[in-house]
């Protein structure tokens, strides 16, 4: 390799890890407001009374599809894969989407607000957008879409776990069935099961200590197979459980299953599924629920 390259490319190394090392803010996450309330609140209401809520995940990789790098692609072709993931989503339908890896305005993707666009364009009144990462290239996270109106809504950033962009999670609380909810959109690190193991029990802390059912949703990094997986700890609290954890059908990044879906004892999986590798390198994940039946 010739020197200057060299030179070129620790210099952009550099720079890389000086930008994933900038510390996020601490600022709320932003929620969308509705522009027409009586009739989202109605709509809303006929949801609040459905017996099975249907839910999605999605790791949405900053809306560059299946492309290398978002930073090589142009404000159009980022709002072109957003438009498939929306139509996507009016498609199924869901009550709830969790999204990871989703943009804030920022430069590397043409300055779109990922999750207003994405709300606005599939139809959804409610949204919340935690902002996990700041650094040079953009600010992005996890964001929760809704169609039943959001009571409340919290971000949470992790530890920062240098050299790897600081991670956490979105969390809303909806009606469902005249029942508050824990929803939960959530990423984990990808480079170290210490660090997600200790990430896992901050969110596993919030769920134990709230005593409404729960869906926690998001790209966990981490999968059954291995023996001291993160979701095998997840899966046997007493507090949330995932569905056919032995499944060799279900892998979401080509065959390995790391984006799941954790539901409390309260909640009962109908069904579960992914959807196609059309969107980015992550495929959706989508489950029907049911709250269980209260015991006399």
């Amino acid at each position: 390799m010739p020197r200057r390259l060299i030179v070129v490319v620790a210099s952009l190394s550099l720079l890389l890890c000086v930008a994933l090392l900038v510390l996020p803010s601490s600022k709320d996450p932003h929620s969308r407001l509705v522009e027409n309330p009586i009739v989202e609140y109605e709509a809303a209401k006929a949801r609040d009374n459905t017996t099975v809520l249907k839910v999605m995940s999605l790791n949405a990789a900053h809306g560059r599809g299946t492309s290398f790098s978002q930073i090589l692609l142009s404000k159009d072709q980022i709002e072109a894969n957003l438009n498939a993931i929306a139509q996507y989503i009016i498609e199924e339908d869901p009550d709830l989407v969790a999204l990871q890896e989703i943009d804030a305005p920022s430069w590397w993707t043409g300055n779109v607000d990922q999750v207003r666009y994405l709300a606005e364009q599939s139809g959804f009144a409610w949204s919340s957008h935690g902002i996990n990462t700041r650094n040079i290239f953009g600010n992005y996270g996890t964001a929760i879409l809704s169609k039943h109106p959001i009571l409340a809504a919290n971000r949470y950033n992790f530890a920062p776990s240098p050299p790897t962009p600081q991670k956490g999670f979105t969390h809303i609380e909806v009606l469902w069935q005249q029942q508050r909810v824990n929803v939960v959109s959530m990423h984990l690190d990808f480079a170290r099961r210490s660090v997600r193991q200790t990430q896992s029990e901050a969110m596993n802390d919030l769920v134990r200590l709230n005593a409404a059912p729960s869906i926690v949703m998001g790209d966990f990094n981490s999968q059954w197979a291995k023996p001291q997986s993160v979701v095998r700890s997840v899966a046997n609290s007493p507090h949330l459980k995932a569905y056919a954890v032995d499944s060799n059908e279900l892998g979401s990044y080509g065959n390995d299953r790391i984006d799941w879906i954790f539901v409390s004892p309260k909640i009962e999986f109908v069904s579960y599924r992914n959807g196609p590798a059309l969107f980015s390198d992550h495929r959706p994940v989508i489950a029907q629920l049911k709250l269980k039946p209260h015991k006399d």
